[in-house]
């Protein structure tokens, strides 16, 4: 800091007793315990990316489905009546079940398929290491590159349908190179 423009003694005074009122002899506390955590998380980042992912994750809870035939011209139940019906021996099952219908998918599963639908590759998949009631650490174990401190991110523990939002706070390399995450 004192390679740039030179400072009198009376402004290089000023500049470290500014400096000394900012850090103090004792660091800040954590507000907020934190308890150790397991599991995984995804991870996706980018406002739109984020933003699309609540909307799927609301689709889904609200029952939606993938139906192709609802938005179609064409009459899906005629055509595997007489293609289907033409071939089956007396008594077999049509395809999809008694009655034809497909099965309904879980709200879970219709979230995974919208998660996968385009760029596989806009989730990661994460681990946690700690929670309190600010935020979580994490770690990383195939990352992207594309992390940056206040970066916004949307994640989801794998067996919840419900996406939220957080702000990357710290990044961290181990002595294994393995990246720590605070969001």
């Amino acid at each position: 800091w004192r390679e740039g423009p030179p400072l009198d003694p009376a402004a290089s005074r000023t500049l470290l007793d500014l400096l000394l009122r900012h850090w103090p002899p004792h660091p800040p506390q954590r507000q907020h315990r934190r308890d150790p955590a397991e599991g995984d998380v995804l991870v996706t980042h980018g406002v739109a990316q984020v933003r699309r992912m609540i909307a799927a994750s609301e689709y889904a809870c609200a029952g939606g489905q993938l139906s192709y035939e609802e938005s179609t011209p064409y009459d899906h139940k005629l055509f595997g009546k007489l293609r289907f019906g033409s071939v089956a021996q007396q008594g077999d099952a049509p395809p999809g079940g008694p009655g034809g219908e497909q099965p309904q998918a879980t709200p879970l599963q219709m979230l995974e398929k919208f998660e996968l639908e385009g760029d596989r590759q806009m989730t990661e998949r994460w681990t946690f290491t700690d929670v309190s009631s600010s935020g979580f650490g994490a770690v990383a174990g195939a990352h992207g590159g594309w992390g940056r401190a206040g970066m916004l991110i949307g994640f989801r523990r794998p067996d919840s349908l419900d996406w939220q939002i957080a702000v990357l706070r710290r990044l961290s390399r181990s002595a294994e190179g393995r990246l720590g995450i605070g969001a």
